[in-house]
């Protein structure tokens, strides 16, 4: 269901740790518009500005968030069917995707652990940024991630024409960002392993030299 909503949550959040952090970002959001399978409930507009804002807190952490880009990128109507990019603001304004609800969620609690663990003494703070849906430069890395992979994401009518930049993201790459494509070339490093393991190695021929020929000397006559 598509609704038409404001942006809802408060611009900084902070607590005595990360995970309560999280805690109170997610019953903020669940207070705001109630919960689906779960999970609360954001527009498109406040998808974009949670994972903008977790994308930045993931540079603190080991594993970083290598998929940031597609849960962005769904706050933005892109699918790999439709393989078009929306960063119109009646799109901003919609109900981020059902589907990818519980993943969202996950991912970024999945992060506040992460900081917990890695940064306890730190102070647990999230800023979040009403216009990051709009900004130019969120749009363009977004976009750019996508074309690595391999997609066009097309802007579509009425939607912000962002260029799509060399992207400033200080984020690990991870196999996970290739998905199935990565687990192909994996299947085929094996396979490719696995054939110089069994095969048979050609027995060697010993060389063939043509003898060479000698040549009669013939006696002259004194």
């Amino acid at each position: 269901m598509k609704t038409k909503e404001r942006f809802r949550l408060a611009p900084m959040i902070s607590a005595s740790n990360w995970l309560t952090m999280w805690t109170a970002l997610r019953d903020a959001a669940a207070r705001a518009r109630g919960e689906h399978a779960g999970v609360p409930k954001i527009t498109n507009r406040e998808a974009v500005a949670i994972a903008s804002s977790f994308r930045t807190l993931a540079t603190k952490t080991r594993d970083g968030w290598p998929l940031w880009y597609q849960f962005t990128a769904v706050g933005y109507g892109w699918d790999p069917s439709s393989d078009r990019f929306n960063a119109s603001p009646a799109y901003a304004a919609e109900l981020y995707r059902a589907d990818a609800l519980v993943d969202f969620w996950e991912a970024t609690k999945r992060i506040a652990t992460n900081l917990e663990e890695e940064r306890p003494t730190e102070p647990a703070r999230l800023d979040l940024d009403p216009h990051a849906f709009a900004d130019l430069h969120v749009q363009g890395d977004v976009r750019q991630a996508l074309l690595d992979d391999g997609a066009k994401a097309t802007p579509a009518i009425g939607a912000s024409s962002a260029p799509a930049r060399a992207s400033s993201r200080a984020v690990q790459r991870s196999p996970k960002r290739d998905g199935d494509r990565t687990k192909l070339v994996w299947a085929a490093i094996a396979l490719g392993g696995l054939y110089l393991v069994t095969r048979k190695k050609p027995r060697r021929r010993p060389s063939r030299r043509p003898t060479p020929v000698r040549r009669k000397r013939h006696a002259h006559a004194a």
